[in-house]
């Protein structure tokens, strides 16, 4: 009898041990490399699809990113406000209008790369995807944005 109670305790003992230092590690449906993929892929693009050479409706091209942003910043926003108190990042500035339409587009092109990578710590550190639904909102947007730039400028 006090075999089984020491076996099974030990068993207990480290089931939860293999629990605590495989959690750590792993990310429980987290997509967040992803976002940081495919926004490292719209950068690329960005030189092509949003330069004053294709100038063709620019102004609601940098709409169109703004409202890709936007929806970044949702997920970004609503995922920090769930995440657990050690795992809170802090907000990434906002990017101020200017005169120069490249220097808008650049701005918010970084942010956008700043908060898919702090959206990424949140995730990490939480251990597991934290707002599903504003997520893959988030993936549709883009892909749309990107088959309508395609489409403007095929070139690219």
């Amino acid at each position: 009898m006090f075999n089984n109670k020491t076996i099974f305790l030990i068993g207990v003992l480290l089931a939860i041990s293999i629990g605590l230092s495989s959690s750590a590690g792993l990310c429980k449906g987290c997509k967040g490399k992803l976002l940081v993929k495919q926004l490292e892929t719209l950068d690329s693009k960005r030189k092509c699809w949003l330069s004053m050479d294709n100038h063709v409706l620019l102004n609601f091209k940098l709409a169109v990113l703004k409202g890709v942003a936007g929806v970044l910043e949702d997920l970004y926003t609503k995922s920090n406000d769930l995440s657990r108190a050690e795992c809170k990042t802090e907000p990434i500035a906002e990017c101020e209008a200017t005169a120069d339409k490249d220097a808008d587009i650049e701005c918010v092109t970084n942010r956008m790369k700043a908060m898919a990578n702090a959206y990424v710590q949140l995730e990490e550190c939480n251990g597991e995807l934290l707002d599903r639904k504003d997520l893959n909102m988030m993936f549709k947007v883009m892909a749309g944005s990107a088959v309508g730039w395609r489409v403007v400028h095929p070139q690219c």
